[in-house]
């Protein structure tokens, strides 16, 4: 998959559980599930964003999905786009 020189997330929604809908610049979109990733990580700081209720609490700022006011989690955009989330 070719990835747009300049790609932003401009939209997302909660689907279900771990999983979000990711809508892009280009007007393409990704059901990306976060489950793996989430499980992945082991740093007490972060354990709360594996809630339901608190993983939900995602924003998009700069162009990018982040979880926390100081980005406490963060995803690569084009790792988002590609839906290969590591």
């Amino acid at each position: 998959m070719n990835i747009p020189e300049i790609i932003e997330v401009f939209k997302a929604e909660h689907i279900e559980a771990m999983k979000v809908l990711v809508y892009f610049s280009d007007v393409t979109n990704q059901r990306i599930d976060f489950s793996e990733p989430f499980a992945s990580i082991s740093a007490p700081a972060y354990q709360k964003w594996k809630e339901p209720k608190k993983f939900q609490q995602f924003a998009i700022e700069n162009g990018n999905l982040v979880w926390g006011k100081d980005w406490d989690i963060i995803f690569p955009v084009e790792q988002l786009y590609t839906n290969k989330i590591k």
